[in-house]
């Protein structure tokens, strides 16, 4: 799913155990859309590859907070790690409120897992309900 390549910060430095973790995650919030780890598109779509490298710096971020050299001799108000994890957990937020199970179901080629063109207009978003007139 998730490759090093993925990544471009050049303060946090991902290991393969990050990048199991935030594929983790995406499966985790995958099945809260009903969709299952067999399911999910590949290539990613934009917006869920973006969900896997925040929440992947999201934990580089919480395994290095207090590390920062430049915070501790004082010449930094704030760690770096602690001010990267409020951004990045900001864009791991911004993106859980717009994501879609299409967006796990379609690939970032437009494909489906099935081999089929997808399109997200076939897909009900998560908390729709239908509302009919008596």
């Amino acid at each position: 799913m998730l490759e090093v390549k993925d990544f471009n910060d050049e303060v946090l430095p991902i290991t393969e155990n990050h990048i199991e973790e935030a594929e983790q995650y995406i499966r985790a919030i995958a099945a809260r859309f009903g969709v299952s780890k067999d399911k999910i598109a590949e290539p990613l779509s934009y917006m869920v590859k973006r969900l896997g490298v925040a929440y992947a710096y999201i934990c580089v971020c919480r395994e290095y907070m207090g590390r920062d050299p430049v915070a501790h001799e004082g010449y930094a108000d704030t760690d770096i790690y602690y001010a990267k994890l409020q951004v990045y957990q900001g864009e791991v937020d911004r993106l859980l409120k717009q994501l879609t199970d299409a967006d796990f179901l379609i690939s970032a080629n437009g494909t489906t897992v099935d081999g089929g063109t997808g399109s997200t207009s076939s897909y009900k978003k998560l908390f729709s309900v239908e509302v009919k007139r008596a």
